[in-house]
């Protein structure tokens, strides 16, 4: 496979188009959400795909999902969406060092609350420049420890030594085909994150997994969960992206342990084809903390960004509780 030059400059000077194609899985939404036409997209699509010659998207379903060589596109976007992101951070640290507050936040926790907060913040702050650096939970202490980041939000398992505040405490849910046949028809009408059914372990005894990658703090808890409950998966699926998790689960390829914030901006797109579950006894395990230094001397400011942070994070928010000690 030999990508060429035109190509790959293509893909990199419009990554936001693949973006949102991959999210959206539809060209008519993506469409909306770029605000282009979707001719337009379409056609840079179709050159991109020829540029490269091989196909990015798998357009003969629905919804769209990436190829094995768009689903490597995509993750290597979004490493360098990382670098541009972390050498505007810098720049516009060096340009106005004081009036800049460098927040690193989980993808999903900073689609989720981060809408709310930014007024809120800017209404006391006026003048201080927010970047968020949006990334895995993985990458977030990477970010801290390389100044990239003033203060970092995100999930941590139990046992992470790095906490400044903790937060709040997510209960796990879980998502699994309607074709497992789990729950009874009579469960469809009013399932949903907020209204889960509950089943038991032996349920899932014997059943396939999606599992999220050791990289992600959702995979160790994962696993603890299957130890807690002896759990023997029939087969296992490893990913990195919790979208592609989620879909996989709609495409009846296993079952998923996932948040309840993931699940609130999933919904739409999960449809329904699978089944919101609870499980009696899942271990508490995921925390939701912020780390700073704390010899900083934004720390003023940063502890104000997280109380305003603890007043939007549980609005109308189902399986988050404060966290204390």
């Amino acid at each position: 496979m030999i990508f060429t030059k035109g190509g790959a400059v293509m893909i990199i000077d419009k990554m936001d188009y693949i973006f949102a194609i991959a999210k959206e899985q539809n060209l008519t939404r993506a469409a909306k959400r770029l605000f282009v036409a979707q001719s337009t997209l379409t056609m840079y699509l179709n050159r991109v795909e020829a540029e490269l010659g091989v196909k990015l998207f798998d357009r003969s379903k629905t919804p769209i999902l990436p190829t094995p060589a768009g689903a490597l596109c995509i993750e290597e976007l979004k490493k360098i969406r990382q670098i541009e992101t972390r050498l505007s951070a810098k720049l516009q640290q060096m340009a106005h060092p004081e009036e800049t507050l460098n927040v690193g936040i989980g993808l999903m926790h900073s689609a989720a609350w981060m809408p709310q907060l930014l007024p809120l913040f800017h209404e006391i702050y006026p003048d201080v420049r927010i970047n968020l650096i949006e990334q895995g939970d993985e990458l977030l202490l990477q970010s801290l420890r390389a100044d990239d980041a003033d203060v970092v939000i995100g999930g941590m398992p139990v046992g992470t030594q790095d906490v400044s505040e903790k937060l709040a405490l997510e209960q796990l849910l879980l998502i699994v085909p309607r074709k497992f046949h789990l729950a009874p028809p009579w469960v469809y009408a009013g399932n949903s994150y907020k209204n889960p059914y509950e089943i038991t372990p032996q349920q899932l005894q014997g059943l396939p997994l999606i599992m999220p990658s050791s990289a992600n703090d959702l995979g160790g808890i994962t696993n603890q969960a299957l130890e807690h409950f002896d759990i023997q998966p029939k087969s296992v699926i490893t990913v990195s992206s919790m979208q592609t998790a989620a879909m996989l689960v709609s495409q009846n390829m296993g079952y998923l342990f996932t948040s309840p914030v993931f699940l609130s901006m999933q919904a739409e797109q999960l449809g329904s084809k699978i089944v919101y579950c609870t499980m009696q006894g899942i271990p508490d395990t995921r925390r939701i903390v912020a780390v700073y230094n704390p010899d900083t001397r934004k720390k003023e400011m940063i502890r104000q960004f997280l109380k305003l942070l603890r007043t939007v994070m549980f609005q109308d928010q189902p399986g988050i509780f404060p966290l204390t000690d």
